[in-house]
């Protein structure tokens, strides 16, 4: 709805093609975004470009699922990668950490400027929950905070393992491509 806080990042993006609904008629902004959505937009949002054959290296993704092709690309391009038992788990919850870290990797890919800000490296180690993030995601997580790309769930927490909603993942993708291109996802 119109009223949404997310709304027009959602309308633009889906007026780009980088967004679809859960259905023909709604998108589900309070929705967890899925490993397999996420992949899709990235996909879509930085033209990588559609390959089935990586998806299919994963036993979970079979070749008939409608998100293969993205789930490919994304895999193809190192944005997102499956885990040690074989799987990718296209159905999974993205948690918040893991956001983190798939935005890291676009930046990277795309050659971005940013660093870990010390100061706010030090405020998320103040953070209540900062124990509870994984090893292999606070560079992660530090990134997207020093870039402004995601911000805690409160002024004491960042919920790492919290789902990420479909709105706030098309919210941060939408800041991290208007780095890319300044003015053109806004």
């Amino acid at each position: 709805p119109p009223s949404h806080w997310a709304y027009q990042t959602i309308h633009e993006m889906a007026a780009r093609q980088v967004l679809r609904g859960v259905t023909s008629t709604e998108f589900g902004p309070q929705q967890p975004i899925t490993r397999g959505q996420l992949a899709a937009i990235l996909v879509r949002g930085l033209n990588l470009g559609e390959d089935d054959r990586f998806a299919r290296i994963y036993y979970d993704i079979s070749p008939y699922d409608a998100l293969a092709p993205e789930i490919g690309g994304a895999i193809r391009a190192g944005m997102m990668m499956g885990y040690p038992d074989g799987t990718f788990r296209p159905n999974a919850p993205v948690t918040r950490q893991e956001l983190a870290v798939v935005l890291s990797r676009m930046a990277e890919r795309l050659n971005l400027p940013g660093a870990i800000d010390r100061e706010v490296a030090e405020r998320l180690a103040r953070m209540a929950d900062w124990n509870s993030v994984a090893p292999w995601a606070q560079d992660g997580v530090r990134y997207a905070v020093s870039e402004g790309l995601m911000v805690g769930r409160s002024a004491t927490t960042w919920a790492p393992l919290e789902q990420t909603t479909r709105a706030e993942a098309a919210t941060v993708i939408q800041r991290l491509l208007d780095k890319v291109a300044p003015g053109e996802w806004r």
